[in-house]
Formats: C-alpha cells, structure tokens, sequence
C-alpha cells in the first residue's frame, strides 16, 4: 500500500509512541486478511466503551458497501470519539468519493447525539479498490449514505449503557438544512429528552423545541406523528391536535422512540438521533 490511514481515541494532549505503532505494523502484516472473520476481530480489536461492535453491510447489484466503527461516548453533532472504516469494491473516482463520504458523514455521523459532548478524535476512512467495476455515482452514494446511517444509528443506540434511542426524522422543509436544524434542536432539547426519558407523551414539546430552531414553517400547517420503530401514530394533522395519549404512551415504552415532523413547507428531509443514560458507564 502506497498510504496508511491513521485514526486514534484516547487521551486528548498526548504523543502517540509511533516507533511502538510502526514495530506492531510490521508483525500484523503477514496476518492481514480479507473474510468475515477477519472484520469481526477488527470491529472487536477497536472497541474501548462500547458494549458491542458494530458492522454494516450495503448490497447492490453490482458492487458492495460495508464498514466498521466504534463509539459510544463523547458524541455530538460533527462527529465525535469515533471512528469509522468504510470499504467498497466499487470503482469511482477519488473526487466523487470524496464528495459521497462528505455528504453521507453529514446526513448520519453528523446527526447523532449521546452526551452532547465531541472531540478532536474522530475520523471516517472509506476505501475503494475497484474490483468491481465502475458504478453510477448517484447510485453508490446512496449506497454509502445507507451504510453509514446503519453505522451512525449502531452508537447512538449503543450509547455507553443506553435505554433510549430517539429519533426524530423532519420531513416537508424548504431546504435540507432547516430539516437538520429542527432535527437537531429537538433532539438536544432538555425538555424533548425528559419526555422520552420518562415516557411522557408531551408531544407539545418537540413542536416548540422546532419553533426556535430559527426555521420558516406555518405551525397550522405542520404534522406529527411518534413511532415505537414498528407503529405509527399521529399526534397532529395539518395543525391539528388528533393525538392518542394512551397509544403514544405505549410507544414510549419502547427502547427506540421515533418522532415524524412535517414542516409541509417543501420536500426535504433530515434525520438526528440521541441516547439516553450514558453516564451509567462512566459513574
């Protein structure tokens, strides 16, 4: 290999020991392999806090998308104390790669809250080494941004000790970044996480955690929706209060709680996560 990727966690402020690195490069090389196994030691080997290792797998047609990572501490919005290894065996150019992981790490690593906290250890690696053939762009981006969101909801949920995964996708907004803005003030709103935390069906508050979020919407016009991952139910339709309080309680029971805002004010969309009861791990 003509280029060796670098990624670390740990201790912020320290010297890595690189002649250590380099004398343990040399003596893992000739083991290096290419099988299921060998990913399931790599997704193991780079776990510190996290309860399990996590692995995605992306199949087309044509070509395939997997990749490993860890994290469960330290995660907020643009990334974190993770790191993600991403592999293809598509063949695509290094600029359109590049611009794929880039919009694929916004629309997932970078929409996931566990502690509110992030570092200055993080990082994304995607490798490609063409071994099937060239792909439509469109089409493998779409593929990566799939595995990556797998990726990015496999350490919200992990979250170091956590019970509660929240999702919150908005839909209808004008632009993908006022999605991404209500999704994220509503995922870090205090209230909306006690809510969900305590089971309350308070749905008010996730409408009004998405009404300072600096964003243009009618709120006579919006819809909402909670979820327990498999059921559906509407809280509000068009502006109006059609809720269930004994249904949406029930869906608060679960370990993943969804909400589905729509602004009804365009086509674009956004997904944030979060977990809940990290600190558990670290008491």
């Amino acid at each position: 290999a003509n280029h060796v990727g670098g990624a670390s966690t740990g201790v912020i402020g320290r010297y890595l020991d690189l002649p250590l690195i380099h004398r343990q490069c040399k003596q893992i090389a000739p083991d290096l392999a290419s099988s299921a196994e060998a990913e399931t030691l790599a997704a193991n080997a780079i776990m510190t806090t996290d309860l399990y290792p996590k692995h995605a797998l992306v199949e087309k047609e044509t070509f395939t998308v997997a990749g490993i990572t860890k994290g469960s501490g330290m995660i907020a919005p643009n990334m974190g104390t993770m790191l993600a290894f991403i592999y293809t065996d598509a063949e695509i150019g290094a600029k359109p790669l590049q611009e794929a992981l880039k919009l694929a790490t916004k629309r997932s690593f970078n929409r996931v809250v566990v502690d509110g906290d992030t570092s200055t250890n993080d990082i994304a690696l995607c490798t490609a080494t063409g071994e099937s053939g060239k792909v439509k762009e469109k089409e493998f981006s779409e593929a990566l941004e799939e595995c990556c969101r797998s990726l990015a909801k496999q350490i919200a949920a992990d979250g170091e000790g956590a019970t509660k995964l929240l999702e919150v996708r908005v839909t209808g907004a004008a632009k993908e970044d006022d999605a991404a803005k209500v999704a994220r003030t509503v995922i870090e709103s205090p209230l909306v996480k006690t809510a969900v935390y305590g089971e309350d069906p308070n749905w008010g508050r996730v409408v009004a955690a998405a009404g300072r979020a600096r964003v243009k919407f009618d709120p006579n016009a919006v819809s909402l929706w909670i979820s327990d991952g498999k059921n559906r139910y509407p809280l509000v339709k068009s502006g109006e209060i059609i809720a269930d309080l004994k249904k949406a309680k029930q869906a608060m029971h679960s370990k993943t709680v969804v909400f589905i805002l729509d602004l009804a004010a365009g086509k674009e969309e956004a997904t944030a996560s979060v977990s809940y009861t990290h600190l558990r791990a670290n008491e």
